[in-house]
């Protein structure tokens, strides 16, 4: 069996060691912020948080209000519109239906 030299067996030693500690702390390190926990209450409601590289408060949700324009109303129930509208109905019987309309034009409520 060869004789190695004992200072080169060291050198090997510590660059494997050295090698292995660089790529372990590399894989380590996320560059990810930790962010406070607070909420910010939306219009509607609910509730968004802190998130991103900045901490920033997500957006809040987009409020899609319904068309009142077009709604039914009427029928054997009697569903009124809401202020503002009138109904338009598409019969002249008692549980005629009928849609929700902009006050002003020729409707009856």
């Amino acid at each position: 069996m060869p004789h190695i030299n004992k200072n080169l067996l060291v050198l090997i030693i510590i660059i494997i060691s050295a090698s292995v500690m660089y790529f372990i702390s590399g894989y380590s390190q996320n560059n990810t912020a930790v962010c406070t926990f607070e909420a910010r209450t939306c219009p509607d409601g609910s509730s968004v948080g802190r998130s991103g590289p900045k901490c920033e408060f997500s957006p809040c949700p987009t409020i899609v209000k319904k068309p009142e324009q077009g709604k039914f109303c009427g029928g054997i129930a009697g569903i009124k519109c809401p202020d503002g509208f009138v109904c338009k109905y598409n019969g002249n019987y008692p549980d005629a239906g009928g849609t929700c309309v902009k006050t002003g034009g020729d409707a009856r409520n």
